[in-house]
């Protein structure tokens, strides 16, 4: 089990389940590799809305059928309670770059059928686009041969090549006029003894609304790659060494595969990245009493805030010379916690206090005024002291009152 990662309720971690070279009682690995998708013709008119798409891959043999879905959703963090959650939000969009690798285990036989379904979601009716080359259906079907590794192109939708990735759509069917017309870009590749093989992912930068550039350490296989990058925030990239911006806090999975120059495919290869905020901690509020007593406790609420969520402690200076007299133990963000002090003397005091999260990171100081003791002579005194230097003249009256 990988670095310890986050979801609403039970946290997960990172294992590479994809029993690479292995097999699985008996069965040998599938790899289906979908690159992109894109609209030809509205999908539910007469709604101008973009789809929403999601598509499910049957892959059939004479002993099972094996499902895979995927969902064009964008997960983004959001605040309950002071607690951080994660929340999907479908996109909309005519063209989705998708770069997912489906791992199939399929039994050692020669043939299997392959079905894709691209749809579109609406609230009631979820409209079916077409990439079947067949006038009669909108389903890609593709007969496959395990042995010697291709279509088996009589028995199977047309589809071309572009860039190494095949190509399915609906207008092969003859018919350009017809609706509900899309496009999708894919590869079918069994695996092979020199398989390309991702070893690691290197990251440099992690501070949000910052570029971040992204290096795989790929081997084996037959050069040049393509590469599959999903940054775990909806967004992906077939760039060798992306560089990417997350726009939110938080922490992401990114996923990489590859697939090399004869259509092998390598391991699926994630690693946890936590993005954080460059911002400092600071203090929300300062209160309690501001009039106090010689020689007695006096109670202040203080609340601060870290904007990566860490917990931080507060740096206590009670006389206002901005020297931290005391340091509290770590609080989560946004707890108000209450602090107490006693001053021996009267006088005006200034309590400035400061937080620091468990980076180290510290923030600005925040001031509140208090008056020990509340007493005529020295209210007297502290306000001829304040009018003085607003009103100089002041100064000779109130010598001889």
């Amino acid at each position: 089990l990988g670095p310890l990662g986050w979801d609403k309720k039970n946290g997960y971690g990172l294992v590479d389940a994809s029993l690479k070279g292995l097999g699985v009682g008996g069965k040998k690995p599938l790899y289906i590799a979908i690159h992109k998708i894109e609209e030809l013709d509205p999908i539910d008119p007469p709604s101008s809305d973009k789809p929403e798409w999601y598509y499910d891959i049957k892959v059939e043999s004479d002993k099972e059928e094996l499902t895979h879905y995927n969902f064009n959703l964008n997960t983004i963090p959001k605040m309950l309670m002071n607690s951080t959650y994660w929340e999907n939000e479908w996109l909309s969009e005519d063209s989705w770059d998708i770069n997912s690798i489906h791992v199939f285990y399929v039994y050692d036989e020669q043939y299997i059928n392959i079905k894709l379904t691209l749809k579109d979601r609406d609230i009631f009716f979820h409209d079916t686009a077409d990439i079947s080359s067949s006038p009669d259906g909108k389903t890609l079907c593709l007969r496959y041969d395990l042995i010697n590794h291709v279509i088996v192109e009589n028995q199977s939708d047309k589809v071309y090549v572009d860039d190494g990735w095949f190509v399915a759509d609906g207008e092969l069917d003859g018919n350009s006029d017809d609706e509900d017309d899309a496009r999708i870009w894919f590869v079918i590749a069994n695996t092979g003894y020199n398989s390309p093989l991702i070893n690691d992912i290197v990251f440099q930068g992690n501070l949000v609304k910052k570029p971040i550039n992204f290096i795989a350490a790929v081997d084996g296989g037959s050069k040049p790659y393509k590469y599959l990058w999903n940054f775990g925030d909806g967004d992906s990239s077939s760039d060798i060494e992306p560089a990417h911006i997350y726009k939110n806090p938080g922490l992401y999975a990114v996923t990489l595969a590859v697939i090399d120059s004869n259509n092998i495919a390598s391991n699926v290869f994630s690693k946890l990245i936590e993005i954080i905020s460059d911002e400092k901690p600071s203090i929300v509020q300062i209160d309690g009493d501001q009039n106090v007593k010689v020689g007695e406790d006096s109670e202040y609420n203080v609340l601060g805030v870290d904007p990566n969520k860490l917990e931080i402690q507060y740096g206590l200076d009670w006389n206002g010379d901005e020297i931290i007299d005391e340091w509290t133990d770590y609080y989560p963000s946004g707890k108000i916690i209450t602090v107490s002090h006693s001053w021996d003397t009267e006088g005006l005091y200034t309590f400035k206090v400061k937080a620091r999260n468990e980076r180290g990171v510290e923030g600005d100081f925040k001031s509140f005024s208090i008056i020990v003791p509340v007493s005529r002579n020295f209210l007297f005194s502290y306000l001829s002291e304040i009018l003085s230097e607003k009103i100089p003249i002041l100064t000779k009256i109130l010598k001889y009152r």
